[in-house]
């Protein structure tokens, strides 16, 4: 009984966790069906079970964007630090009680993004199949690991049994030519109004499959716009808002509060059209080039969206 009153919490957990057992769910699902696929499954090396409580949680803590996992540190250590200082004891007691659990919550952080995992490996049986993974980033996304080259990149998911990956990295166009151990293919995750869009393959490939006008939307890089009209696409968009230079130098903010999106020039460059969120409802906006002479245009209780000038 006194165990059970000193570690309530502890103790519901490690029941919760024996009762998910029962009915566990299946490691690989395949999408069409819902039912586990009967040509695959996933190998756990003996390294893989005996850490992965342990796993689980820093993996969990990747998951989280910077903000979120500023905020749960910054709240853990500051929880800690008080729970140890309070309790009674002498001061000594109470300073190392208040060290030893935020110190723990800084090293739980750092282990979960510098320490390596084991990790399981994904096997067919059928040698006809190509494991490919849809979704992976290098050291060259805004949340890449230093020094994780699209080589490191390969070799990582040739460990876990993939036979090719794509390189979606954020709003930089994979180019290289990685063919061993694993093959890597082009793609790109675009950042498009505050959504995350993976594009796979080439231009030239999706003009070769659709009758329909390509149209391509740019952000961030110029070079983009080069590469997709040297593949052949219909139509550039440029948004002149987040075009930078090619050292990165050159972005400036224009707009403070709310969301803003959709900009377009006026056809003398002396104006700026875009849709604004910041009154609680999306209405059309125009403002000069620099940012000033900010000015609402619309007023309904609809949404306006996308504006753009007339020649």
């Amino acid at each position: 009984m006194n165990l059970l009153r000193r570690h309530p919490i502890a103790l519901a957990l490690l029941a919760l966790v024996l009762l998910s057992a029962l009915r566990p769910l299946p490691p690989l699902v395949d999408v069409r069906t819902g039912a586990p696929p009967a040509d695959a499954e996933l190998v756990r090396p003996t390294a893989y079970t005996v850490l992965a409580p342990v796993s689980n949680v820093l993996d969990a803590l990747t998951f989280l964007s910077l903000e979120r996992a500023q905020a749960f540190l910054l709240g853990w250590v500051v929880g800690l630090a008080l729970w140890g200082a309070l309790r009674r004891g002498t001061l000594r007691q109470r300073l190392g009680r208040a060290l030893v659990g935020p110190l723990g919550i800084l090293a739980a952080g750092g282990a979960a993004a510098a320490l390596p995992r084991p990790i399981p490996r994904l096997v067919t049986g059928d040698s006809s199949v190509t494991v490919i993974d849809y979704h992976a980033h290098t050291e060259a996304s805004h949340d890449g690991r230093p020094g994780w080259t699209a080589e490191r990149l390969a070799a990582w998911h040739a460990a876990q049994g993939f036979q090719a990956s794509y390189v979606t990295d954020h709003n930089k166009i994979f180019t290289g030519r990685v063919e061993k151990p694993i093959r890597l293919l082009p793609g790109v995750e675009w950042s498009v109004y505050r959504q995350h869009i993976v594009a796979l393959g080439a231009v030239a490939a999706i003009k070769e499959r659709t009758k329909l006008p390509l149209i391509c939307d740019i952000h961030f890089d110029y070079r983009m716009a080069l590469l997709a009209i040297e593949k052949g696409a219909d139509k550039i968009r440029i948004n002149p808002g987040n075009i930078i230079n090619v050292d990165g130098t050159g972005l400036v903010q224009l707009t403070n509060g709310g969301d803003n999106l959709g900009p377009s020039w006026s056809p003398e460059g002396d104006w700026i059209t875009f849709t604004s969120f910041r009154d609680g409802n999306n209405e059309i906006y125009i403002m000069h080039p620099d940012g000033t002479g900010v000015t609402r245009l619309t007023n309904n209780p609809t949404s306006d969206w996308q504006p753009r000038w007339g020649r």
